[in-house]
């Protein structure tokens, strides 16, 4: 990337990136305490690793990308990183590992989406610190495995429109600071293995989800002790 590898970077007070379509690794490894300003971003498509392993990030303001399509690992592994702001991302298509690893980050504002978003494997997975998401477009996402695997601060589940996710694998593994959970539509999903694996906190009956198209279910509640009574499988 442009700016990767660099060191007590100093940037112009305004970064003018009308003429930029892709920013992908533009500041990985970049030693960035303070985000740079940036103006003129209708055109840029892709933050693809944009700013992976700039651990000294401690913040990110609220950021509207109206082109972007995808956002893989673009903060993948800020370790120093508390706080992002509200995202507007409507042609997002690829979140994987989007926020990977953030494990200081406690708050991320509205994010918005549309029904491009596809993929959101290992998106949040290891966000230790985050106690709260908002729900955003998930309409047409697929592939969820590992998304919040780890959140164990996350104290309930947004209501997502999981009605086209064929994979929650290890989905929500140790998201142990959930008490209760939501009634998500898993009609489409196959593969429940761990999903809900040491969420030891939820208490109570279970939703009675969908597992109509499952294929597999190891370990899918184990830990789960306070669960009273569990949704039927499909073991045809």
């Amino acid at each position: 990337g442009t700016f990767e590898n660099f060191n007590l970077l100093t940037f112009p007070n305004t970064m003018d990136l009308a003429s930029c379509t892709n920013m992908g690794q533009i500041f990985r490894y970049a030693d960035l305490t303070t985000f740079p300003t940036m103006i003129n971003v209708t055109n840029v498509t892709s933050l693809n690793a944009a700013f992976e392993f700039a651990y000294d990030l401690l913040s990110v303001p609220n950021l509207s990308f109206p082109a972007c399509t995808s956002l893989y690992r673009a903060f993948y592994r800020n370790y120093a990183l508390v706080t992002i702001g509200d995202l507007n991302l409507p042609l997002l298509e690829d979140m994987g590992q989007a926020f990977n690893d953030c494990n200081l980050l406690t708050t991320i504002g509205t994010i918005t989406t549309g029904p491009a978003l596809n993929d959101m494997q290992y998106a949040f997975q290891e966000c230790n610190a985050l106690t709260s998401l908002n729900a955003f477009d998930t309409s047409g996402v697929t592939l969820m495995r590992e998304a919040f695997e780890e959140c164990t601060s996350l104290t309930a589940c947004p209501a997502f429109d999981t009605g086209n996710v064929t994979s929650l694998y290890r989905t929500f593994y140790n998201c142990n600071g959930f008490t209760s959970f939501p009634l998500l539509d898993t009609s489409s999903c196959t593969s429940f293995y761990r999903t809900w694996y040491s969420c030891g906190n939820i208490v109570g009956a279970f939703p009675l989800i969908d597992t109509s198209k499952g294929i597999s279910f190891r370990d899918a509640f184990k830990n789960c002790s306070g669960i009273t009574s569990f949704p039927a499988f499909n073991l045809s």
